[in-house]
C-alpha cells in the first residue's frame, strides 16, 4: 500500500527532517537518535502510528466510497481499483527505519484483510449467482461484503498501532534512549545527540584538555590520531566547553599504549575504558556478533606477533630456540672467552718451568706461616681446607714447592673455595694469604715472571668468583639444560649484571641472553616456537613481573619497556573488572529488537482479530503466522544492521575516548 512521497508532501517533509546532516538539501543535526541515521525514536514512533492511523482511515473511506460508486452503476472491478487508489492517497508514507517497519507490518496485515474481504465477497457473490440472483444483486452483495471487511479493518490495525508504539517505547525506554522529550527527571540518554563537526584546523585552539590529548598522540599511528581527533572535534561541537567532562584520558592512554607496539594493537571501547558494563555487553553478544569473536581472536594473534617481533629485535642473529640450545650457546661463549686467558697464564708458567726445571722455587715454610696467620685472624685456625696445609708442611720439609706443585696447590684450594661453607671460606683466606709468598733465594731472579703469571691467575680467579655462570660454564658444574633457568630466569640481579658485563663484547651471546628470556615468556604465554596458541595474558604478566626485577642488564635496546607495554595491552584486553556480568557459557544473550517485539505483538492481535471476522475459517491464524514470519525476517535484518553498528562503535580506533 505504501508509495514513495516527494519532499513536497507531508511524508517527504518528515523524511527530510529525519535525515542526517548532509543527506538532504539543508544540513542539520538529526536530534536524538538510536545511533544511526533516519531511525529517530520520537520521529519513528510518530510516523509508525500516523501511517497505521491514516491507513485505517483510508480503509473506512474506501468502504464508504464502494457503496456510493455501486449506486452510480460502476462495475465491481472499477470499484476495487478506485478503493485502492483512495486508500493509498490518504495513508501517510513513513521515511524512518522504525516508522517504515511498523507501517510495513500493519500495512501488510491490512493487505491480508483486504485479500480476505475480496475472497469473501467473491464467495458470497458466487453463492448468490448460483441461487439465481440477477447481476445487479450479485454486484451489490460483493460490494457490501468487501466494504464491511474494510470497515472492520481499523478494529485490527488500530490496536496494532497502539501495541507497536507501546512495544517500541517499552524497549527504547528500557535502554534509556527516549529520555529526551519524556519529561524532566528522566535518566540521561545512553546515546548522545549527533552533531556535525570536523577535525580542528591546524593551529586552532581546542582547550587544555584537547591540547593534552593531541600532545599524547605525537607518536600515534595516522589511523589512531585521525579517529581520536575526530571524536574530540565531535565532542566540542556537541557539548561546547563542557566536552572536557566527557574526555577519558585513561582510555586514550590505553589506546595509545597498544598503538605504540611494533605491530599496533587495538582495544575495544570497554577494554580501553575498563568499564564493566561495556565489557559485559561487548562479550555477551559475541554469539550473535561474529565480528566480535574474530576481533578477540585477532587480538590474541596480534599479541603473539608482537612478542615475536620483540624477540626478533632482541636476537636478530640468534638461531637457537630451546632453553638447552640457548644454554649451550652461552656456555660455549664463556669457554671461548676463557680459553685465551687460560692460555696466556699457561704460557707464563710454561716459561717458568722451562727456566727452573723441577727445582723448588717457592718457600713452602713461609707460605705455611702466612696461611696459618690468615686463618687465625678469621677465627678459622682449626681448618685445613682440603689438607693443603699438610701439603705445605710436607713441601717445607722437602725444601719448597715447584712451579707445578704451586699450581696444583692453587687449583685445589680454588675448587674448595667454590663449594662455599666454612671450608670454602678457609680456602679463600689461604689463597689470598699466599698470593704474595716469597720465592726461595735461589729463585729470586724469576720473580718478575712469577708475578706476571700470578697477576693473570688472580684476575681470572676474581672473575670466576664474581660470575657463577662463568665458573659453571668453564668447570662444567651446570648442564646446558639447566643453565638458562639457573642463571638468567632465576639468577640474582647482581650475577646477571656480571654475566652481561663479561659477555658484553660478544654480541651474539648478548643477543642469546635476551632471546632466552623472551622465549621463556613465550612459553609462559602458552605459545609454541611458531608463536601459535592462545596468548595467556595472566601467565605472561606474572612471569614478566618476575623477569623485570632481574632482566634490566640483559636488554639494551628498549625491549623490556616494549615487553611491559605488551603485558599492559594483554591485561587491558582480557581483564574483567569488578561488577562485570559477562556470560561465560558462550550462549547468545540478545534483547528482542524493537521491530521484532512490536511485530510479534501485532501478529497476536491480527490472529485474534482475523479469527473474529472469519469464525471457523481460522483466517486470523493464517495471517498471524504470516505476520510473525515476516516480522522475524525483518527483525533479523534489523539485528544484523544493529550488530554492525554496535561493532563499529565498540572497535573503531580510539573508541571510548569520549564517554557516551
Amino acid at each position: 500500500m505504501a508509495q514513495d512521497a516527494s519532499p513536497s508532501t507531508l511524508s517527504g517533509k518528515m523524511a527530510e527532517d529525519a535525515l542526517p546532516a548532509g543527506e538532504s538539501g539543508t544540513s542539520k543535526p538529526t536530534g536524538w537518535t538510536l545511533g544511526k541515521p533516519g531511525a529517530g525514536v520520537t520521529t519513528g514512533l510518530g510516523e509508525g502510528a500516523l501511517a497505521l492511523g491514516t491507513g485505517a482511515a483510508g480503509a473506512l473511506a474506501a468502504g464508504g466510497m464502494g457503496w456510493l460508486e455501486r449506486a452510480s452503476g460502476k462495475s465491481w472491478d472499477e470499484i476495487q481499483a478506485d478503493q485502492k487508489a483512495l486508500q493509498e492517497r490518504i495513508q501517510y508514507q513513513p521515511q524512518t527505519t522504525i516508522g517504515k517497519g511498523i507501517a510495513q507490518a500493519g500495512g501488510w496485515a491490512g493487505g491480508k484483510l483486504d485479500e480476505l474481504g475480496g475472497w469473501a465477497a467473491e464467495h458470497a457473490g458466487n453463492l448468490a449467482e448460483a441461487a439465481g440472483a440477477d447481476p445487479d444483486t450479485v454486484a451489490a452483495i460483493k460490494t457490501g461484503v468487501h466494504a464491511t471487511t474494510m470497515a472492520v479493518a481499523p478494529r485490527v490495525v488500530g490496536p496494532l498501532a497502539g501495541a507497536a508504539v507501546r512495544g517500541v517505547k517499552a524497549v527504547a525506554g528500557a535502554a534509556g534512549d527516549v529520555a529526551g522529550g519524556m519529561g524532566s527527571g528522566a535518566p540521561a540518554p545512553l546515546f548522545e545527540p549527533e552533531a556535525a563537526g570536523g577535525v580542528p584546523r591546524a593551529g586552532a585552539s581546542v582547550g587544555s584538555a584537547a591540547a593534552t590529548a593531541f600532545g599524547r598522540m605525537a607518536t600515534a599511528t595516522p589511523e589512531m590520531a585521525a579517529e581520536v581527533a575526530t571524536q574530540i572535534a565531535d565532542a566540542q561541537a556537541r557539548y561546547g566547553p563542557a566536552w572536557k567532562e566527557h574526555f577519558n584520558a585513561d582510555a586514550l592512554d590505553r589506546h595509545l599504549e597498544a598503538d605504540s607496539l611494533p605491530i599496533p594493537g587495538r582495544l575495544s571501547e570497554g577494554q580501553a575504558a575498563q568499564d564493566p558494563v561495556l565489557i559485559s555487553n561487548e562479550l555477551n553478544n559475541r554469539a550473535t556478533r561474529t565480528e566480535t569473536v574474530e576481533r578477540l581472536n585477532w587480538q590474541k594473534q596480534n599479541m603473539a606477533q608482537n612478542l615475536q617481533a620483540i624477540r626478533e629485535g632482541a636476537g636478530p642473529d640468534v638461531n637457537t630456540v630451546t632453553p638447552t640450545e640457548h644454554g649451550q650457546a652461552l656456555i660455549d661463549a664463556y669457554k671461548a672467552q676463557h680459553a685465551p686467558r687460560q692460555a696466556a697464564i699457561d704460557a707464563d708458567w710454561n716459561a717458568i718451568r722451562a727456566n727452573t726445571g723441577d727445582a723448588p722455587i717457592f718457600d713452602a715454610g713461609r707460605m705455611l706461616e702466612d696461611a696459618q696467620g690468615a686463618l687465625k685472624s678469621k677465627l678459622l685456625s682449626s681448618q685445613d681446607p682440603g689438607g693443603q696445609l699438610a701439603e705445605l708442611t710436607d713441601a717445607a720439609r722437602r725444601g719448597g714447592l715447584t712451579a707445578d706443585g704451586y699450581n696444583a696447590f692453587r687449583q685445589n684450594l680454588g675448587n674448595i673455595a667454590r663449594q662455599g661453607g666454612i671450608e670454602g671460606k678457609a680456602a679463600s683466606a689461604v689463597i689470598e694469604a699466599t698470593n704474595a709468598s716469597e720465592l726461595l733465594p735461589e729463585a729470586a731472579k724469576f720473580r718478575g715472571m712469577v708475578n706476571d703469571a700470578l697477576a693473570k691467575g688472580r684476575a681470572l680467579h676474581a672473575d670466576l668468583e664474581a660470575d657463577p655462570a662463568y665458573d659453571a660454564a668453564v668447570n662444567g658444574t651446570v648442564s646446558a639444560n639447566d643453565f638458562v633457568n639457573k642463571f638468567l630466569i632465576r639468577g640474582k640481579v647482581e650475577n646477571i649484571a656480571q654475566m652481561a658485563k663479561n659477555l658484553g663484547n660478544d654480541d651474539l651471546a648478548r643477543q642469546t641472553m635476551g632471546t632466552a628470556v623472551v622465549d621463556h615468556l613465550r612459553r609462559s604465554a602458552g605459545l609454541d616456537d611458531q608463536y601459535q596458541g592462545n596468548f595467556a595474558a595472566d601467565s605472561f604478566n606474572k612471569q614478566l613481573a618476575d623477569v623485570r626485577q632481574r632482566a634490566g642488564p640483559i636488554f639494551q635496546r628498549g625491549e623490556l619497556a616494549t615487553l611491559q607495554t605488551l603485558g599492559n595491552y594483554a591485561r587491558n584486553a582480557t581483564f574483567r573488572p569488578a561488577g562485570n556480568f559477562v556470560n561465560t557459557s558462550n550462549t547468545a544473550v540478545a534483547a528482542p529488537t524493537i521491530l521484532g517485539r512490536a511485530a510479534g505483538a501485532a501478529g497476536g492481535l491480527l490472529e485474534a482479530g482475523g479469527n473474529l471476522l472469519t469464525p471457523g475459517l481460522k483466517g486470523g491464524t493464517f495471517i498471524g503466522e504470516a505476520v510473525r514470519a515476516r516480522a522475524a525476517k525483518a527483525a533479523a535484518a534489523q539485528q544484523e544492521l544493529e550488530n554492525a553498528q554496535a561493532f563499529h562503535q565498540s572497535w573503531r580506533p580510539g573508541a571510548g575516548v569520549i564517554r557516551r
